[in-house]
């Protein structure tokens, strides 16, 4: 309110110039007034215009900075997803060998308990 109302004091108020005398007022002082009003109509459309003009830049900055960042964060996205795939490249295959060493004894867990279990059926009479 108050940059509004300095504004309108600074811009709007020294076209209309009010006499202090109380005479009826002439056909001159009428098409002084009139005058007057055209420059504070005009002055307002000046104002607006400015206005608008200056909507008109906050909104393309907007939409300039808006694309910067969706490229940017594009940018960033390929950037990771490239980094990840190069390490899962890299440390996949050395994850994969060190579970194939780990795989064997496993096996070879898996083989002694199966043959536990199929003398137990045997001794018990289970048989598949």
């Amino acid at each position: 309110m108050g940059f509004w109302l300095r504004c309108s004091q600074v811009v709007l108020y020294p076209f209309v110039i009010m006499k202090t005398d109380s005479k009826p007022a002439t056909k001159a002082d009428i098409q002084e007034l009139k005058g007057d009003i055209g420059k504070l109509m005009e002055a307002v459309s000046h104002l607006y215009d400015a206005d608008e003009t200056w909507k008109d830049e906050i909104l393309e900055s907007n939409e300039r900075w808006k694309d910067e960042i969706l490229t940017a964060n594009e940018r960033w996205k390929n950037d990771l997803t490239r980094h990840f795939n190069l390490a899962f490249e890299t440390h996949g295959r050395d994850i994969f060998d060190a579970l194939g060493d780990h795989d064997e004894p496993l096996r070879d867990v898996q083989r002694r308990h199966r043959l536990r279990l199929n003398r137990l059926e045997a001794c018990v009479g289970i048989n598949d």
